[in-house]
Formats: C-alpha cells, structure tokens, sequence
C-alpha cells in the first residue's frame, strides 16, 4: 500500500476534478472514460516516481506533471462554466499569442493574470514539495521493470488507446487535439448528416458552368452585430455615419427583417454559407464559394479572428479559398482587430474582376478591442461587479464598437476601389449573429433567441436589382439572393429563397446549437410570419420552457403570450412534432 500511496493520491485528485466535470454538465460516459485514461498515466508516473533516489529529481519530476494535470483541469473547467464546452490548445493558442491585448479587450489587467500564474506555481510547488517531503519512495524492481514493459506496449499501441478514448470524448484529449472527426460529439459527423452531404456533392457534381458573369461579389459579415443599433433602422445614435451616407444618397438597399439561424458564429457562418438550417449543414457542404468557384471565381476569405482555431469553422468553406488569410496570418495587429482585413487585403492579389470576398469583421463582438479614438460614447469600460450603470457601459462600449466597424468598412471600400474592385460589385453588408445588452436580464449571444441575438442588419448595394425592403428574409437566403443576382442557376440542396423570388416563406427554424458545442442550454425557436402577425414561439425540446411573442406589436418582446395563447401553443406543439422534430436527435 504505501507503494500505491502517490498514485493514490493523485487519482483522488482526479476524481475530486471529475465530480467537478460532472457538476458542470460533461458526460458522465466522458468522465468514467478520463478516469480510467489518467489513471494509467498516474500509475506509470508515481512507479517512475519511486524509482528515482534524488529527492530533487522526484520533486522536479512531479512538479511538471502535477503542474500540468491541474492545469488542464483548470482550463477545461473554465471552458464548461463559461459556454458549456471544453476549451482546446488551438482555441487558447490565439488568445495566449496575444494576451495583452485580449486582456485589454475584456477589462482584465495582463498584471493580474501574471500574479494569478505566479500564485498557481508557487501553491503547486509547495503542494509538491510537501507531498515529496511526506512521502518517501518504496522501489520495487519488479514493479518498475512492469511499469518499464507497460509503458512500450501503451508506446506499440498508442494510436488504437488514443483513439479509443479520444472517440468516446475524453477531456484530456479533446483538449490537446480538438473534438475527433467522426466521433459522436461532432456535429457534422452523424448518419444525417452524411447523407445530407453526400447529396450535396452529388449536387455540385452535376452543378453547370454557366455563362460568365463578371461582376465582383462581397459579403460583409460583421460578428455579432444586430440591427436594431444602426440608424439605418431606426437607432438615435449616429453609429455608423457611412453606411448612412450611402443609405441616404441611395447606394444602399436595406432588408428590414432578416433572422439568423442561430446566435452562434458556428451555426450561423455555414448556414450562411450553404443555404442550410442548422441540421442540415455539413463539413463539405455545397457552399457559395463552391458554386462561385466553379463558376470562374477567384474566391477569398479574409478573416478578423481565428476561424481555424475556434472549431474550425473554415474547415466548412476554406477549401474553396484561392486566397485565405485570418488573425493567425496577421503580422501587424491582434488577431480579432478588424485591420486585419485590410492587411489581409493588402496582401493579397486580386483580379478586376469575378472576385468573391468573403470579409468578416469582429469589432461588435465582446472579445474585439476597441481603440480609443473610437471611444466617443461614455462611460464604456467595464466595471467589475454588478455595478448600476452596468447596462449603460455595455451599450456605449457595444456602439463605439460599431462605430468602429464602421469606418473599417468605409476603408475596405476604399482599398477595393484604388483596386478597381469596387465598381458595379455586388455588395451584402450583415451579420453571423446580434448581441443581447441587457434585454431580459442577458448579455451576449449563443443561448438565447431573442430578437436581439438573431435580429441582424440585411443591407444590400446592387444596382442592377431591386429588393423588397419589407420582405421577411433569413440567414439562409443570402446565399440564393446572390446566386440569383448574378444569374445563376440555384443549387436543388439549397433551403433559402431568393429575395428576388416572389415565393413567401410562412415558417423559419432557429436553434442555438448543440450543447457541449459553445451552447450550455440547447432552445428552440419557430417564427410564423402571417403577414398582419408575426409570431416567435421558444422553445425547449421537452416543451418544458415556452414563450411566444407576437413581434409586430411588441418587437422587444416583453409581453410573453403563453398563457394567453394556449391553442395557438398546442398547434405550434403539434406543428414543431410533425416538421421539425429530426432537430432533436442530432448529435444525441
């Protein structure tokens, strides 16, 4: 037994970190996979720990383990508790690269991260030191020539033992190598979802090339911008003085509704991207830059932000990139500034024309830094605590945000004109999601499906079409709009509606994920456009938690008409039952 004492020490320590894996709402089928994982590496650890005779060998030896162990436990519970999902190598790696300014960006002084590090060594090195002091080594020669013989086998089979546990979504794992390609906890990897993408490449297969069309194509997609905070809808403040000017002068047409399909820049951007609902989207979907690709098109995706990194949401279009550049490829800003488009712009080289950009912009988001001459509304910095102005800073930070993205846009336009890009182009100016300030007691995005967080700007610059202003639009016709707008046939696989097509859609499905994936509560939402009425019924898988809001008489949704409405509630039951119940079962 004392031979087994640090072994049995540390597997208490894990099992103390997976009680709190559990608490945080991690698989319990996950949890008695990482036991059982890590239990191997502590029994080979503590054998290797009795056989050394230097006191300082064995403290240095299990100083970096125990360093390493909790440290990775640490991690993973931060990333359950804050978005319900565990945080990866490659999603850290950009925001440790660029720590001060990601620092900078959320209010936290860098200083107290470095004191925070410095506390966790120190307490790790004393708990070490004491634990060397306590416990004395007892060799055993024929159990470290076992250990010895038990470390090469693991070493002869390490590829099968890594994918075992790896499919089955061990923590350890999925944090040193991201979520496993196939495994069940991958959204795109699911029986129905591979049918759906071997349809779509069957579709792009047999897609036609079709007579050429030359005009540029550029989508705009600013993250986590929602339209109700430009005054092109109506917003008091002048948070974007040039997309005004050009709405002003006529340059700009302007959808008045148009609703994500999600609040999540991981459902969102490939739902844009194939003209997909969430349940139908796939790892290679018939995308737009597939179709713009096939017809000739240069096509560019120039990223403010680290799509690679973060679940690899480039994975879903990227492969159709000439010319790829994100925060990653930056050598001049903080990975999540929006002038990283413009030097991934001036990098590149383009044609006149048949270019498609793909332009993504980070400023609204929480995570972006905002520079300080943009700071004209105040006060914006982030206080600690729950302080009474809370909302107030959030929303003046939110807009200075905009105003931001703003004259990053007016400079986008600038490069691409001095480019000769510019001209007759087509241009879609949205976003991937909006953000809550406060509404219903929320801030930010992914859980929810209120207006706030789903409601996005739909501005269009054509001039050889006209847009029907108050047509109900969603994130999955931009795609067939400007398919549609370049003369284009419109891929069969695609769900979206052009908004050059007269053809009404009553019914729109929104879903804020999978949870595990960025999502800790998995909502529902169904919109039933009427024309005189417009009703949002949310919901939860069970029927459990419902509210349903009639949005033309009470667009912030205040007035929650459950209780009100009990048959239209049992008709929207039954409707989501008959029509979208296959959302339920993915990924489970």
């Amino acid at each position: 037994m004392k031979e087994n004492r640090l072994f049995l020490l540390l597997f208490l320590q894990s099992v103390l970190g997976a009680i709190l894996f559990f608490f945080l709402s991690l698989p319990f089928v996950s949890i008695i996979y990482h036991l059982a994982f890590i239990a191997i590496f502590h029994y080979l650890l503590s054998v290797t720990w009795n056989s050394i005779h230097s006191f300082y060998m064995r403290v240095a030896l299990l100083y970096s383990y125990h360093l390493a162990i909790t440290l990775v436990y640490f991690l993973i519970c931060v990333g359950l508790i804050y978005w319900g999902d565990i945080l990866t190598i490659s999603m850290l790696k950009p925001y440790v690269l660029n720590l001060t300014d990601f620092c900078a960006s959320v209010a936290v002084s860098p200083y107290s991260v470095y004191l925070f590090l410095l506390v966790f060594l120190l307490v790790n090195f004393l708990w070490v030191l004491l634990v060397c002091k306590q416990i004395l080594p007892h060799p055993n020669t024929k159990r470290a020539r076992f250990a010895v013989v038990l470390f090469f086998i693991l070493l002869l089979f390490c590829l099968p033992v890594k994918r075992f546990f790896h499919f089955r979504s061990e923590p350890f794992l999925v944090f040193v190598f991201d979520k496993m390609w196939g495994a069940a906890d991958n959204p795109f990897f699911n029986p129905y979802r591979t049918k759906v993408a071997v349809n779509d490449q069957r579709v792009a297969a047999d897609y036609p090339k079709q007579p050429n069309n030359t005009r540029n194509v550029i989508l705009i997609v600013c993250d986590a911008l929602r339209a109700d905070h430009l005054p092109i809808y109506g917003y008091s403040r002048n948070t974007t003085p040039f997309l005004s000017q050009l709405y002003a002068s006529g340059e700009i047409q302007k959808i008045e509704n148009c609703i994500t399909t999600s609040a999540s820049t991981i459902c969102g951007i490939p739902s844009l991207m194939q003209s997909k609902e969430w349940k139908n989207c796939t790892h290679d979907g018939f995308t737009l830059f597939k179709l713009l690709k096939k017809q000739g098109y240069q096509t560019s995706a120039i990223i403010a932000g680290a799509h690679k990194a973060w679940y690899n949401i480039a994975g879903t279009y990227a492969r159709d990139c000439d010319y790829y550049f994100d925060g990653m490829d930056a050598q001049k800003h903080y990975f999540k500034d929006d002038r990283v488009v413009l030097e991934g712009i001036e990098n590149g080289q383009f044609k006149k024309d048949n270019n498609f950009f793909y332009l993504h912009l980070q400023s609204p988001h929480e995570t972006a830094l905002l520079q300080k001459n943009f700071a004209l509304w105040k006060p914006y910095e982030k206080a600690v605590g729950n302080t009474s102005d809370r909302w107030l800073r959030l929303t003046n930070l939110y807009d200075n945000k905009i105003l931001q993205a703003d004259v990053t846009i007016k400079k986008i336009f600038e490069e691409l004109e001095q480019k000769g890009i510019l001209k007759d182009a087509l241009i879609i100016i949205t976003a991937d999601h909006g953000e809550g300030l406060g509404e219903h007691g929320i801030d930010g995005h992914v859980d929810w499906l209120y207006q706030p967080q789903t409601r996005v700007p739909l501005l269009i610059i054509d001039h050889q079409n006209k847009y029907p202003s108050e047509k109900c639009s969603r994130q999955i016709d931009i795609a067939p709009t400007i398919a549609q707008a370049l003369h284009f046939t419109l891929p069969s696989c695609w769900q979206g509606v052009s908004l050059l097509d007269s053809t009404r859609v009553q019914y729109s499905f929104h879903e804020t994920g999978k949870v595990g994936l960025e999502t800790k509560q998995q909502q529902y939402a169904i919109i039933d456009n009427e024309d005189s009425v417009i009703y949002k019924y949310i919901f939860s898988k069970d029927f459990k938690q419902e509210e349903l809001y009639e949005l033309k008489s009470d667009s912030t949704e205040n007035n929650n008409l459950v209780n009100q409405e009990a048959q239209r509630i049992k008709r929207f039951r039954l409707f989501v039952l008959q029509n979208f119940a296959l959302h339920f079962d993915l990924g489970d």
